[in-house]
Parts: C-alpha cells; sequence; structure tokens
C-alpha cells in the first residue's frame, strides 16, 4: 500500500528476537523437522509393504535415505 501523498517515507522498522526466542523458535523448527522425516520413513514403509516389496536390502536403503535426510537438517 502507498503511502498517503505528502507523507514522508518511513524506515522498515527492525525486529529483534531475544535468544529465549531464538531457541524456542529453532527447537520448534527441529521437531517439525523429525516429525517429517518420520513422515518420511512410514509413507515408504508403508508403500513397499502394502506392494509386498519390502526385502533387508531396501529396508537398509530406505533407513540410509532417511538418515541422510536427519543429518541434512542437522547441519
Amino acid at each position: 500500500m502507498a503511502p498517503p501523498p505528502g507523507s514522508k517515507p518511513q524506515a522498515p522498522r527492525e525486529e529483534f528476537i531475544s535468544g529465549g526466542m531464538s531457541k524456542a523458535i529453532a527447537e520448534a523448527r527441529g521437531k517439525h523437522i523429525s516429525k517429517l522425516v518420520q513422515a518420511r520413513l512410514d509413507a515408504l514403509l508403508e508403500g513397499c509393504e502394502l506392494y509386498g516389496f519390502l526385502d533387508d536390502q531396501l529396508a537398509t536403503d530406505i533407513l540410509k535415505e532417511v538418515m541422510n535426510l536427519k543429518r541434512e537438517d542437522d547441519c
């Protein structure tokens, strides 16, 4: 929205968050990512079981993929 004619443009307000708030946000995001990774694992395993082709090698590959996702999120 444009400022009214004749008004002075205002500088954007900078907002800062406290260390406690930063920690809370990071923890919430971490929990969210963990839930997404778990959902990915559950979906892959359920799909394999549904179609009946889950063997030890595929289970190992799925676990590696999910662990890689988790490691990427930890960085």
